[in-house]
C-alpha cells in the first residue's frame, strides 16, 4: 500500500495511528498494531514514558530533517500528560461536562506543543485550513446524542431491548426531550434509522457528541454484562488530529471519549468529495455496533445542497435526500446500512438474530445514488439490485458495469444508477441465502406519475430515459424456449450427487433429460449487443415428486416449510419492463411473474449493451431451488458475433466452451464458469457430505455449510486421497485422471475470456485464480491494475476476465479458489489446458483464412 500524501496524510498528523482488521472478532483476538508518526528527530537517545528506549529513525535522504528535541518539545509522546500504566487522560479542552465546563485543561508542556491555531479537537495538528475557520459560521457543527431505547425492527415484534444509536439533539428537543423521545421510539411512534449527516468537500466539521447512555449493557442470551462507561465517534477518511479526535485510545494518545453526560468535541476536515464516510464508537466497538451504533457522514461535492425528498426544503439529516449539484442537476440519494449479528428477540422475548429493511422511492429517469454502508459486525454480504446497474467505480467511466457489490464491516460504496429503468417495483436484496432469509431485502419504487410525497428532481439535458417497451420493426429478436426440470446431478465419477437437482435446459433437450441421456450443465443463452431476447419458460417439474425441504445447507432461524414448485427467470443488466418481464413477484407489480407446473410464460429483454456475463436467477423459491442448481446465464456478445463450440465448427448458443467471432473483433475462446457455494451433496453411499464440519467439535456457521464446485461438478480431495494417499499428487491427472470440473482448452497465444460468475448460494466470499496468468481487473481500462486473483466473489458477482497475452505456454494450469481450506479441498478447482499448435492445425487454420478471404 502506497499511502496517499505519505506518513501523517495531507494534514501532517502526528501520534499513534491504529492499523487493524475491521472484522471485530479478528480485531478482538489481536489482529492490530500501531503506526507511530513522530514530530521530532529520533536519534536513539530518547525514551518512551514507560522507559522503553526509542530506536533511532533516520530521515529519508530526499526529505527535510525533522527538528531536534528541546525541553519544551520533547517529541511525541513525551509531551502528553499521563502516567505509564494508568488510564490515559481525555483530550485537553475537548470534553465538556453537563454544565459546559472543560473537563481536562492542558498542561504547560502540552500547550507548548499545540499548533498555532489550536481548537478543541485539533490541538497538535492544524486540521482545517485557515479559510474554513476564520469565522465560526464556516465550521459545520453537529450536536449529537448517544441514546439507548428498545428498537423494534419489524411488524412481527423482533426487537433489541438495548438498541443504541446516534441522534441529533435537535430531534430530542423536537419530541419533547430525552425521556419523551425514548418513550415514542419504544411505542413505535418514531421509526429509528441510522443517522446520516451531510457536508461538502472543503468543509470544516465539528462533532459534539453527548453520552446519554447507561454505563452498562446488561447480560442476556447474547452477551455478558459489559461496562461501556465511555464512548466516542471514530470517523473514517476525513482528516483530523489523531491524538485528540480519533474517537479511540491508541498507544500514547488521549482517550477521545465522553463519560456519562459529558460531551466530546472533535474536529475534522473534508479535504475532497469523499462520498460515503462511515463512523462509529471505537472504544467499545465490539459491543456497541451490534446494537446499532454506527453513522454515515456523506461528503458531497463542493457547492451541492441537500433537500427533503417530499417538499424540497433544506435537509439536516436523513437516509433519503435529493442532492442538487452546482450545475443545477440533481439525483436521489439513499443511504442503506446492512447490519448482521443484531441481538434481537421476538415479541415473546425469545432470543433471535436478524433485521428488516426500508424502501425507497423515485420516478423513472431519476438518477439514483445508493450510499451503501456495512455498519456491523462480522459477516460478508453482497448487495444486488434487479433491473438496475451502475459503474463499479463512481468516477471512472471505463470501470465495468455492476449489478452487485460485495462488502464487509465498515466498508462503504457509492452506487450511482444512471442506466435506464422503467416504472415499477424493483427488488434489492443481499444475495446470500442466509441474508435474504433473515430479511435483508427491500423495494425501490419508481412511480409512473406525480406523487405528492415525492418532489420531482431538477433534471439536466442528459436525463435518463426508459427504453421502449417492445422491439421496433427492424430490431432483431432472438427467441429461446427453456424448461425447468428435475434431474439427478452427478458431480463426479466417485458418486457425489444431488438426487434432487433442479436445472434449466433448452426445451428441445427435455426428452433427453427424462431418458437419462443428457449431460447436465448450467443453462447458457447468448445474444449480440442490440438484440432483444424473447425467452419462453416452461415448468415441467413432476407434480408427483414435489421439491423436498431440507434443513441442510442450514440457514439461521430456519423454519420447516413447503417448498414452492413455481419457477421464473430474471436476468442481470438486461433492460425489461419490471411489471411484465422481471420474473419477480415484488411489491405492487400486479402481473404474475412465476410459472407453475404445466404452465409457460414469455419474457422479453433487451441486450442494449455488450454486458458480457449476466446471471439468470429463478425467484420462484430462492431458499429451496438455487442450491439444487436452478440458475443460468445470458452472455451478451459483440455486434454481429457468431458462436461455435470450442474446437468445432458447430454453432451452439448453449456452449460452455465457445469460440466467438465478430466483424472487426479478434476472435476469442470463451469459457463460462459458474461458481457454486453451498451445494447439498450426498456421497455414493447416500451419506450427507459436510466438508466444513469434518474433524470439528464446534457447530459450523450456517454460511459455511454445503459443498463447493463449478458448473454442476466438483472434485473433492477426499475422493482422490482415498485412492492414492500422496497429497502432493492430488491434482495430478497422471495419477487420478482429469477432474470432473471443466477442463478448459486453448492453444498457446489464443485470446481467452473467462466469463466467471457466482449465482448460488452462500454469502461467504470466495476467490478465483488462474495459475500462470494475469488479467486486467477492469477489462476496458488500460490503466487498470493486472491481477492474478479475483477476490471478494459472492452471490450475484460476475467478472469478464481476459487473459493478458492470451493462453500461456503449453501445459496444464490450475484454476481454483484462493482458499484451500474448505474451498479447494471441497472441490472448487479445475484445469486450464494449453496445447501446442501442431503443423496440421496451423495448415488447417491458414486454409480456413484463405477460404474466408476468397468468399
Amino acid at each position: 500500500m502506497d499511502i496517499l500524501y505519505g506518513a501523517g496524510s495531507r494534514n501532517r498528523v502526528i501520534g499513534d495511528v491504529i492499523f487493524h482488521c475491521h472484522l471485530y472478532p479478528h480485531f478482538h483476538e489481536g489482529m492490530w498494531t500501531l503506526w507511530r508518526i513522530h514530530d521530532r528527530l529520533e536519534d536513539g537517545c530518547g525514551k518512551l514514558p514507560d522507559g522503553t528506549p526509542v530506536p533511532p529513525l533516520l530521515p529519508l535522504k530526499d526529505r527535510e530533517e525533522p527538528p531536534k528535541k528541546d525541553d519544551l518539545h520533547p517529541g511525541y509522546p513525551n509531551f502528553i500528560c499521563g502516567e505509564a500504566g494508568e488510564p490515559p487522560r481525555q483530550p485537553p479542552c475537548g470534553v465538556l461536562d453537563a454544565e459546559g465546563n472543560v473537563v481536562v485543561s492542558p498542561t504547560p508542556l502540552e500547550e507548548a506543543n499545540f499548533v498555532e491555531n489550536a481548537a478543541p479537537g485539533a490541538l497538535y495538528t492544524d486540521t482545517c485550513p485557515c479559510h474554513t475557520t476564520e469565522e465560526c459560521e464556516n465550521v459545520k457543527v453537529f450536536e449529537i446524542a448517544l441514546v439507548q431505547a428498545k428498537i423494534t425492527y419489524n411488524q412481527y415484534g423482533w426487537h433489541d431491548p438495548e438498541g443504541r444509536f446516534f441522534v441529533l439533539k435537535e430531534e430530542l428537543e423536537h419530541y419533547g426531550g430525552l425521556e419523551s423521545y425514548i418513550r415514542m421510539v419504544e411505542e413505535q411512534k418514531i421509526r429509528v434509522e441510522p443517522l446520516v449527516i451531510r457536508a461538502n468537500a472543503g468543509d470544516c466539521i465539528e462533532l459534539r457528541t453527548t453520552n446519554l447512555l447507561p454505563e452498562f449493557l446488561e447480560a442476556n442470551a447474547f452477551q455478558l454484562k459489559t461496562r461501556t462507561d465511555i464512548v466516542g465517534h471514530h470517523v473514517h477518511l476525513v482528516k483530523f488530529d489523531t491524538i485528540t479526535s480519533d474517537g479511540a485510545a491508541n498507544g500514547w494518545n488521549n482517550i477521545a471519549g465522553a463519560r456519562k453526560y459529558e460531551t466530546l468535541v472533535e474536529r475534522f476536515f473534508a479535504d475532497e468529495e469523499l462520498r460515503t464516510v462511515f463512523f462509529h464508537d471505537h472504544l467499545f466497538a465490539n459491543a456497541h455496533q451490534l446494537h446499532g451504533m454506527f453513522v454515515a457522514l456523506v461528503i458531497e461535492e463542493a457547492g451541492a445542497t441537500f433537500h427533503n425528498i417530499r417538499n424540497g426544503e433544506p435537509l439536516r439529516f436523513g437516509t433519503q435526500a435529493v442532492i442538487q449539484r452546482r450545475d443545477g442537476t440533481s439525483f436521489r440519494e439513499f443511504a442503506l446500512f446492512v447490519h448482521d449479528f443484531a441481538f434481537l428477540f421476538d415479541k415473546d422475548g425469545k432470543p433471535l438474530n436478524p433485521p428488516a429493511v426500508p424502501g425507497s422511492h423515485d420516478d423513472p429517469g431519476d438518477e439514483l445514488m445508493i450510499r451503501l454502508i456495512d455498519g456491523a459486525h462480522e459477516e460478508q454480504h453482497v448487495f444486488n439490485v434487479t433491473g438496475m446497474s451502475w459503474q463499479k467505480e463512481v468516477v471512472d467511466e471505463k470501470s465495468p458495469l455492476a449489478a452487485s457489490q460485495t462488502l464487509g464491516v465498515s466498508e462503504a460504496f457509492n452506487l450511482n444508477v444512471k442506466e435506464p429503468y422503467q416504472a415499477g417495483d424493483y427488488l434489492y436484496y443481499f444475495g446470500g441465502t442466509d441474508d435474504v432469509w433473515l430479511g435483508l431485502w427491500g423495494i425501490i419504487r419508481a412511480y409512473d406519475r406525480y406523487q405528492e410525497c415525492l418532489k420531482p428532481l431538477c433534471k439536466g439535458k442528459e436525463m435518463i430515459l426508459p427504453l421502449p417497451p417492445c422491439p421496433g420493426k427492424d430490431d432483431v429478436v432472438r427467441r429461446y424456449e427453456v424448461a425447468a426440470v428435475q434431474t439427478e446431478l452427478i458431480y463426479n465419477r466417485y458418486g457425489d450427487h444431488d438426487p434432487n437437482g433442479l436445472i434449466f435446459v433448452p426445451l428441445e433437450d427435455v426428452d433427453l433429460v427424462f431418458a437419462g441421456k443428457y449431460t447436465p450443465k448450467p443453462l447458457i443463452l447468448r445474444a449480440n449487443v442490440g438484440e432483444w431476447l424473447e425467452v419462453t419458460l416452461y415448468n415441467v417439474l413432476n407434480p408427483n415428486h414435489p421439491v423436498p425441504y431440507f434443513d441442510y445447507p442450514r440457514v439461521p432461524l430456519d423454519l420447516k416449510h413447503k417448498p414452492s414448485s413455481r419457477v421464473s427467470l430474471n436476468p442481470q443488466f438486461l433492460q425489461y419492463d419490471p411489471i411484465c418481464d422481471s420474473g419477480i413477484n415484488v411489491g405492487y407489480n400486479n402481473k404474475e411473474q412465476t410459472v407453475g407446473i404445466g404452465e409457460s410464460k414469455r419474457y422479453l429483454w433487451k441486450a442494449d449493451r455488450e454486458y458480457g456475463a449476466c446471471i439468470l436467477q429463478s425467484f420462484g423459491d430462492m431458499r429451496n431451488h438455487r442450491y439444487h442448481g436452478l440458475f443460468g446465464a445470458v452472455i451478451v456478445e459483440p455486434a454481429g458475433a457468431e458462436w461455435y463450440e470450442n474446437f468445432t465448427k458447430r454453432k451452439n448458443p448453449f456452449a460452455e466452451q465457445a469460440v466467438i467471432t465478430a466483424p472487426g473483433v479478434e476472435s476469442f475462446r470463451e469459457y463460462v464458469l459458474f461458481i457454486q457455494n453451498g451445494i447439498r451433496l450426498l456421497d455414493a453411499k447416500g451419506n450427507l457430505i459436510e466438508t466444513a464440519a469434518a474433524g470439528s467439535e464446534e457447530p459450523v456457521d450456517a454460511e459455511d455449510t454445503g459443498e463447493k464446485g463449478y458448473n454442476y461438478r466438483s472434485e473433492r480431495f477426499v475422493n482422490r486421497l482415498e485412492r492414492d494417499k500422496r497429497v502432493w499428487k492430488v491434482f495430478s491427472s497422471r495419477v487420478h485422471g482429469d477432474p470432473a470440473t471443466p477442463v478448459w482448452k486453448a492453444y498457446t497465444g489464443d485470446r481467452v475470456i473467462f466469463r466467471a460468475m457466482m449465482p448460488a448460494d452462500k454469502p461467504r466470499n470466495v476467490s478465483l485464480t488462474i495459475h500462470g496468468h494475469l488479467w486486467r481487473e477492469q477489462p476496458n481500462d488500460p490503466l487498470s491494475r493486472e491481477i492474478p486473483l479475483q477476490g471478494g466473489i459472492s452471490v450475484g458477482n460476475r467478472f469478464d476476465m481476459e487473459l493478458k497475452d492470451g493462453a500461456g505456454a503449453p501445459g496444464d494450469y490450475l484454476y481454483r479458489s484462493g482458499s484451500f481450506g474448505w474451498d479447494v479441498e471441497s472441490g472448487m478447482w479445475g484445469i486450464f489446458r494449453v496445447m501446442k499448435h501442431t503443423v496440421r492445425c496451423r495448415c488447417k487454420e491458414m486454409c480456413g483464412r484463405l477460404l474466408k478471404c476468397l468468399k
